[in-house]
């Protein structure tokens, strides 16, 4: 599915430094929920005392706190959204994840270190995941985002970005089959087109290409996980190598919904 659940296997944690806390910074939605972020930490030179290969993994995610249904049904959302997963908490999944992820590091970074000595190198794996919430969300809901950087080796490490919708009363994500009408994509699909033609100066696609080299590798899309629903207008998000090459980074258009009015799901959106 997507990069945030590469990983999964059985393991155990053996790290120098192992944290999990719950931050003081606290979000309060409009109404419903309460987010609180959860840090979870873990670090490991592959041997201790000496200059070594090592990896460091942190997450950052805000998650609702509290036990009421709407809260539950909150985080239920985000581990099925970002990691697939439903019928383990959210907390679970981000140990299971971070547990994952440094038995594997740690099995690849020992495959390349000389452990009787001779040419050895000190690079380290770095994985980091952090989550916000657009403060211009709109109103009743939470427009959720993941950001994933990491660094394992080779000439650049990776950013990518993950977003969900999630009704702050019911906790329940607005899926892009919610919001937009079916017969309506190719409409909302050109109006992203527009939106990035004119955030770059350019009068068509062709233009857009050859002036930016965005949508080379591919066409604009709309599905689950890319597009945030803000205060006036809907943002779409492309990760590098998407539609277009790395050096153009992450790729986002914004679209109002008054050019989006007969593309929406009647009241698709929580009423102001």
């Amino acid at each position: 599915m997507m990069a945030l659940m590469i990983l999964f296997v059985s393991c155990t944690g053996n790290q120098t430094s192992n944290t999990t806390s719950s931050d003081s910074l606290t979000i309060e939605a409009q109404q419903g929920v309460v987010l609180d972020t959860i840090t979870h930490h873990l670090h490991k030179e592959i041997v201790e005392g000496r200059e070594t290969p090592s990896y460091d993994i942190l997450f950052r995610v805000l998650a609702a706190k509290g036990d009421d249904e709407a809260s539950r049904q909150f985080n239920s959302s985000l581990t099925k959204a970002f990691w697939g997963r439903d019928d383990i908490p959210l907390d679970s999944v981000i140990h299971t994840q971070a547990d994952s992820l440094s038995r594997a590091f740690e099995s690849e970074l020992k495959e390349f270190y000389d452990f009787t000595g001779g040419d050895n190198f000190s690079s380290q794996y770095t994985y980091e995941i952090q989550s916000s919430v657009a403060e211009d969300s709109y109103p009743g809901l939470s427009a959720y985002r993941m950001a994933l950087s990491s660094y394992l080796g080779g000439a650049h490490g990776s950013y990518e970005e993950y977003c969900v919708n999630v009704n702050n009363l019911t906790g329940r994500a607005i899926h892009y089959s919610d919001f937009f009408r079916d017969e309506s994509l190719p409409q909302v699909k050109k109006l992203i087109q527009e939106s990035l033609m004119q955030k770059n100066g350019c009068t068509s696609m062709d233009q857009l290409v050859e002036k930016t080299s965005i949508c080379a590798l591919g066409e604009v899309y709309v599905r689950d996980n890319n597009f945030l629903l803000l205060a006036d207008s809907v943002e779409f998000l492309y990760n590098p190598y998407e539609i277009a090459p790395w050096a153009c980074g992450l790729v986002t258009a914004r679209v109002a919904y008054s050019d989006l009015t007969s593309c929406i799901v009647p009241d698709a959106l929580p009423q102001k």
